[in-house]
Order: structure tokens, then C-alpha cells, then sequence
């Protein structure tokens, strides 16, 4: 849709006049750019915030109150433009407009086209002329923007021409020729390949043919268990050896020919190392001991319990006597007979606690048989 300028005072005043038929000159031959939003009015003599003059225009009426306008601007200046006012050769503001928003947003390296239609309110806008009817269309460069021409399929597929352009027409042309050139290259190198594959799978077949011979010859081998190992089988498949681990009862019963003796079998037998001690060994042998300081009066009796029961009465005992470290004592630890069992047996001292050293004296045990 047009943009619909509002007339200044003076530039009504110049438009009516000419109508009029007095000399006066309508050629619009500059237009002010700003990026400030203003309220347009007709007194106004200069556009709001006007950051930029461009003489680069121009217009042409194309209907009833409407004219087509073009803008050019070539530099590098970077900037918006939200509003805009045409002013005469005589430097009168001719007609404003602007809006809230921008109209265009010029970067520092694009050039500024603004082509618009821009209605007026009424009058007859034919006598309106433009300071420029045409623009210089100069050849682009690498450096400079401008026209340039587009090659031809022979420019094109030569790849020499430095200042004409391709389009898509003639871009095909010179990819279907690559494509051509890349499709024959792909052939030989299948043919190449196919050859190549060829030799390669005869290869294959041989090793895998020694291959299977070679699995073939293992897996009619066997692996079996012996001794305290079991398991095995052919190898045709994963195979398990095995070594069952004796318990500590095992160990105790020494009997299993077929279980392997572990540091956890050896942990599993009855031990302790206080007072009373004992251990039973591999096989079932017991060996126990302890120390009596009871503080008996000169004789007397007193008895040893074991910590673990004996398999029978046919153990061994021995008994030491402690005695003070002075003076001339007697004392003489005895089995009582007919007090041995086998979880005990009762023991007689003779002089035990002379010189009322009863708490220094006594006497140690040590039995050792089946449990």
C-alpha cells in the first residue's frame, strides 16, 4: 500500500501556486532520512532528526495522486530509517512522512535501494518532477557493486572468465560435465575394486578353509580331571576344572582323599590362645593347657576342666610345679586316681603354699590327646 505524505505549509503553498500557473519550480531534488519517531505536521520546515540527505533519487507518477519513488544510497553509512521529507531545489520542505517503526535498515556494506509509491493528499502530482530520472548502472566488480553479465554455458564450463556470473542454468551445465568426468573415474575404479574383491575372497576362502581345519583339530581334543581336580570335556565348548575345597570338619576327620586343604580349612578348626589353650590339629589331634594359681593352704586338691571334651580317657597329662623364687619349698602336683574323664580329671598338692606364698605357686597342665 502508499505511503500518503502530509503537505507542508510552505511546500502547499509552492503546489498551489504552480497550479496556479506561476513560475515556480516542483522539482523535488533531495530527500532527508531520519531514524526519530515524529508527530508529522504541516509546519514543519525541516525533517525531525534528520541524519542524512540523499540526492540520488528518482520518481515518476504512475496514477491519480500517486507517485513511484526510488532512493539510492551507495555509502557506507549505517543507519535506520523511520521517517523521510522530499525538499524542492529551492530547499523547501516539500511533504513528510513517518511511523513508529522502521521503514529500512541500511548496513555499512549493502547500498540503499528505497523504492515506494507515496500518495498525496490531492493536486495534480504530474507536475512533480525528480532531480534524476535515470541511475548509473555501472559493472560490478570485486570491489564496487554494480551489473554484470551472466555467462553463457561455453564461458561457464571454460572456468575462465573473471567478470561474468553464473546462474543456475549454467551452473548445471559445468556440474553435469564434472559429474560426467567423477561417474566415468567411479566405473574404472569398480572395475578396479571388482578385481580386486575378486582376488581377495579367493584369499579368504583359503584362510578360512586352514582355519577350520585348525578348530577342527583342536576341538577333537579333551580335557579331563584328575587327582583332587574334576571337570573337563572336549573342547568343542568351555570347559570347568574344578577343586572342591575341604571344610574344617573334613580337615578334622582327615579322611577325604578328594577335597584340597585351604587356609580357611585351617581356620575353621577349634583354637584359642588364652588360659585355658587348646587346638585341635588335622586328624583330629587335641592338644590343650593351663595355668592353676589358686592359693591353696599347705596340701590340698583341686581339679582341671578342659575346654573341649576328649575322644576317650587315653590322653596324656603333664604337670609342672611353680614354686616361689627363695626359700626351700616342696611342691608336688598329682593326678588323683580314679578322677580322670574326659572332660577333667582332679589333681593333689603336696607343700603347695608354704611361707603363705600361695598366690605365687601352683602348677601348669598340658594334655594332649583325641579329641
Amino acid at each position: 500500500m502508499p505511503f500518503t505524505l502530509t503537505f507542508t505549509q510552505a511546500g502547499r503553498a509552492a503546489f498551489t501556486a504552480a497550479q496556479l500557473g506561476d513560475d515556480i519550480d516542483l522539482t523535488v531534488t533531495e530527500v532527508g532520512l531520519t531514524d526519530t519517531a515524529f508527530v508529522v505536521a504541516p509546519t514543519l520546515e525541516a525533517v525531525p532528526g534528520e541524519h542524512r540527505r540523499v540526492a540520488t533519487i528518482s520518481g515518476e507518477a504512475v496514477g491519480d495522486n500517486l507517485v513511484h519513488l526510488i532512493v539510492r544510497d551507495d555509502s557506507a553509512a549505517d543507519y535506520g530509517v523511520c521517517g523521510f521529507g522530499l525538499y524542492l531545489a529551492d530547499g523547501t520542505l516539500f511533504a513528510v512522512y513517518g511511523q513508529a517503526q522502521r521503514i529500512v535498515q541500511k548496513s555499512a556494506l549493502t547500498s540503499l535501494y528505497f523504492a515506494l509509491d507515496i500518495a498525496f493528499p490531492a493536486g495534480d502530482v504530474a507536475s512533480l518532477t525528480f532531480g534524476d530520472t535515470n541511475f548509473l548502472d555501472p559493472p560490478a566488480t570485486t570491489e564496487r557493486r554494480g551489473v554484470i553479465e551472466i555467462a553463457t554455458g561455453a564461458e561457464a564450463q571454460a572456468g575462465v572468465d573473471q567478470v561474468r556470473a553464473i546462474v543456475p542454468a549454467t551452473l548445471k551445465l559445468v556440474l553435469d560435465a564434472f559429474r560426467a568426468l567423477v561417474n566415468a573415474d567411479i566405473a574404472a575404479l569398480q572395475a578396479a575394486f571388482a578385481g580386486y574383491q575378486a582376488a581377495l575372497n579367493a584369499s579368504f576362502v583359503d584362510f578360512q578353509n586352514s582355519v577350520n581345519a585348525a578348530i577342527a583339530a583342536i576341538t577333537a581334543r579333551t580335557v579331563t580331571g584328575g587327582g583332587l581336580a574334576t571337570g573337563g570335556g572336549s573342547l568343542a565348548a568351555n570347559r570347568v576344572i574344578t577343586v572342591t575345597a575341604a571344610s574344617a570338619a573334613e580337615l578334622r576327620a582327615a579322611a577325604d582323599a578328594t577335597k584340597a586343604v585351604t587356609p580357611a580349612s585351617f581356620g575353621g578348626l577349634p583354637r584359642s590362645f588364652g588360659n585355658p589353650a587348646y587346638e585341635v590339629l588335622p586328624g583330629g589331634k587335641c592338644i590343650q593347657s593351663g595355668q592353676v594359681r589358686t592359693g591353696f593352704a599347705d596340701q590340698g586338691s583341686t581339679s582341671i576342666t578342659f575346654p573341649i571334651a576328649f575322644a576317650d580317657t587315653d590322653y596324656d597329662l603333664q604337670l609342672t610345679a611353680i614354686i616361689p623364687s627363695t626359700g626351700d619349698y616342696d611342691n608336688y602336683p598329682q593326678e588323683i586316681a580314679g578322677t580322670r574323664s574326659t572332660t577333667g580329671v582332679g589333681i593333689y598338692l603336696q607343700d603347695a603354699s608354704t611361707g603363705g606364698l600361695g598366690s605365687l605357686t601352683g602348677f601348669n597342665w598340658r594334655a594332649e590327646g583325641r579329641a
